[in-house]
């Protein structure tokens, strides 16, 4: 389908399918000293990141964090008044801050090449978005954990890994770590935190399966990371909303906490926790569905879910620090049960699944 060029990023209103219009290409043109943006629209042939609107980063050259965030602002009101569906204006919600943090990465590249800050702190207003004093840290913790869970929520089949661990966080506003993956917190406050970022997607082998064919191995990639976490006078409730960018596991999932905290003493936490989780219908058929290619292998018919809640789980961890907080142990333990029409399925011979976590880190 040949090109059209919408020389306004408002009028996205008049496009009618939201992948294609997920796929937007930012062209950012330099024409001397004026600058021009235009946004193209076409019918991709290969997508390195299918379902997203990822593809459009590596277009981006440079361009101002005002101008990305006010045609972020534009593109939000459009979308949200012609696609009135809640799974689908959350999943539109997730690619716009994908290309928000793009354009983060863009601008900031281009004000670092003109020698200025490397965040300058005027991107974002004052108030809610200033860190507090008491989380801006900078810090890096270096260490080892071991994992042992099911190779994926419903096998039988079990795994133990020793993986390195890594928590490190600049200012209070950039992070890396294995939960939140890496990425940035717009707000970070002694109550609230939000923070955005990429993460880790697991995949599935298929001997974790009943049919141990190569047609129902899932690779892993990645996801764009919402987490909202708000902390009042008896514990803490935390939101995550995740969605896949790259991999073979696809579409929305949102993880539900509520926390509390037992002080022992200084150095001693205990931390019980509830959990649920939903998934959207690409995610859940992702891991749980049939596609006719498998029915064709397991002999068993195409099978296919509606988004619905797909387990919850109880916890307990631990956190263990010396006197200067320089040494970190952590524990947990969690049990979650398969919830729904998944439980009992043809994927899912075991109905719950218990996750252990020990490991220690030396903070920098």
């Amino acid at each position: 389908m040949p090109d059209r060029v919408i020389p306004e990023p408002g009028r996205l209103g008049a496009i009618s399918d939201v992948d294609t219009m997920a796929r937007h290409i930012i062209d950012v043109r330099q024409s001397g000293s004026h600058r021009e943006t235009g946004i193209r629209v076409r019918q991709p042939v290969v997508d390195n990141f299918p379902g997203t609107g990822l593809s459009s980063i590596c277009s981006i050259r440079s361009v101002s964090a005002e101008t990305f965030r006010s045609w972020l602002m534009k593109f939000n009101l459009d979308v949200f008044a012609v696609y009135p569906k809640r799974e689908l204006m959350i999943r539109v919600l997730m690619k716009t801050t994908a290309l928000f943090i793009a354009g983060l990465l863009a601008a900031t590249s281009a004000n670092a090449q003109i020698g200025g800050d490397w965040f300058p702190d005027e991107f974002l207003p004052s108030g809610i978005f200033t860190i507090d004093a008491e989380r801006d840290e900078t810090y890096i913790d270096l260490g080892a954990t071991v994992i042992h869970r099911p190779a994926y929520l419903g096998s039988s089949k079990q795994d133990t890994n020793l993986f390195p661990f890594v928590n490190a966080e600049y200012r209070g506003r950039w992070f890396l770590n294995p939960y939140q993956g890496v990425g940035f917190n717009p707000i970070n406050n002694k109550n609230l935190r939000i923070s955005t970022g990429i993460g880790f997607v697991s995949g599935r082998k298929a001997e974790d399966t009943p049919f141990n064919d190569e047609v129902f191995d899932l690779d892993p990639g990645a996801g764009l990371i919402i987490n909202g976490r708000y902390i009042f006078k008896y514990g803490a409730v935390e939101l995550t909303v995740s969605e896949s960018l790259t991999g073979d596991v696809e579409g929305l999932q949102l993880s539900g906490r509520l926390a509390t905290l037992i002080p022992v003493s200084k150095q001693l936490r205990i931390v019980p926790a509830v959990s649920v989780s939903w998934q959207g219908t690409d995610r859940r058929n992702s891991i749980y569905g049939i596609n006719a290619e498998q029915s064709a292998v397991s002999r068993t018919g195409i099978v296919s879910y509606d988004s619905d809640f797909t387990n919850v789980g109880v916890a307990l961890e631990a956190y263990w620090s010396n006197e200067d907080r320089s040494w970190h142990i952590l524990g947990l333990v969690q049990h979650r049960e398969l919830v729904g029409d998944i439980r009992g399925s043809i994927l899912t011979p075991e109905d719950s699944g218990l996750l252990a976590v020990v490991g220690f880190a030396r903070r920098y």
